[in-house]
């Protein structure tokens, strides 16, 4: 867990300008996504600022794997 961390901070801390607005925009639509999805009672999905990051990295990904570590974990 500690090296995915690392390796994720690496990832940011590697991005140009570009790519920071990019990840803040894909980590916004993440959260607004969990927090409808729990709104409606579809899933309750967890709001942290590690699952934010895992959804900006990964854009539509991100939500889909921390739904199913969720489901599995």
């Amino acid at each position: 867990m500690g090296g995915a961390l690392a390796a994720l901070a690496g990832f940011v801390f590697n991005l140009r300008t570009k790519g920071l607005f990019r990840l803040a925009v894909n980590s916004i639509a993440g959260c607004l996504l969990f927090l409808l999805l729990s709104l409606t009672g579809l899933l309750h999905l967890p709001l942290n600022p590690f699952n934010a990051l895992l959804t900006g990295a990964l854009g539509i990904f991100g939500p889909i794997i921390v739904a199913l570590i969720t489901f599995l974990l």
